[in-house]
């Protein structure tokens, strides 16, 4: 777990601390990743081992996401209507997004 917010967060250490002050973690409920800390983290009680995360690790199948780096992406749909077309249901599951007009984005 780790505390950067006024409420915890579940992660997982990506990155062990290398000495330093910061450790690389992966925020499995929301899918991003950062440094934070070594102070803020906290070992998760046992009782909150046994829930899904919210987020899913999922891969781009074709251009021009495959090729763009994930704030690229980001930039790109930030506040499009997508659906999302699974074509491999295993993490990392493998994606297709469609927009609005039937076309791949």
């Amino acid at each position: 777990m780790c505390n950067v917010s006024p409420s915890l967060s579940r992660a997982v250490v990506t990155q062990p601390a290398d000495g330093g002050r910061t450790t690389a973690v992966r925020f499995v409920d929301f899918g991003n990743s950062e440094f934070v800390k070594n102070s803020c983290i906290k070992v998760i009680p046992k009782s909150l081992l046994n829930i899904v995360p919210i987020a899913i690790r999922c891969s781009a199948v074709e251009e021009p996401l495959t090729s763009m780096s994930p704030d690229e992406i980001f930039t790109a749909l930030e506040g499009k209507q997508l659906t999302v077309s699974f074509s491999k249901f295993k993490e990392p599951y493998e994606i297709k997004l469609i927009n609005q007009d039937g076309k791949e984005e």
